[in-house]
């Protein structure tokens, strides 16, 4: 993993003698935040992977636009920084334990199937 920024490359007998440097720019792609239950909703949708998984759970409505909470943006605007954990305790989200733990399955086997090398687990 690579951190993104510009960097300074420096070779020598020592830190006191610098005999060459090179400045470097890295571009990187910032590493995936975990998404567990104690993330946002906001946090969710805001995830690229998480976001998908989320809008495929919860469906579209017959007019083609998101289903159940997040086809409210009022009430996304309210519930949006509670952690998706917490939203299984209000019935009629369409939010529940089961499918918490199935979209974090889901994130944790997208993201390991993009990723090359050792699956994570988060």
């Amino acid at each position: 993993m690579l951190e993104r920024g510009e960097f300074r490359i420096s070779v020598g007998a020592s830190s006191r003698d610098i005999r060459l440097a090179q400045d470097i720019a890295v571009e990187a792609t910032p590493p995936a935040v975990p998404l567990s239950g104690t993330s946002t909703l906001a946090e969710w949708l805001g995830d690229p992977v998480g976001g998908q998984a989320l809008r495929d759970a919860l469906g579209t409505g017959p007019d083609g636009r998101p289903a159940g909470i997040l086809g409210n943006g009022e009430l996304l605007a309210i519930i949006g920084n509670m952690p998706l954990g917490t939203l299984t305790a209000f019935p009629g989200l369409g939010v529940t334990e089961e499918l918490v733990a199935t979209l974090i399955t889901t994130v944790d086997e997208r993201r390991a199937e993009a990723t090359p090398g050792p699956r994570q687990r988060w």
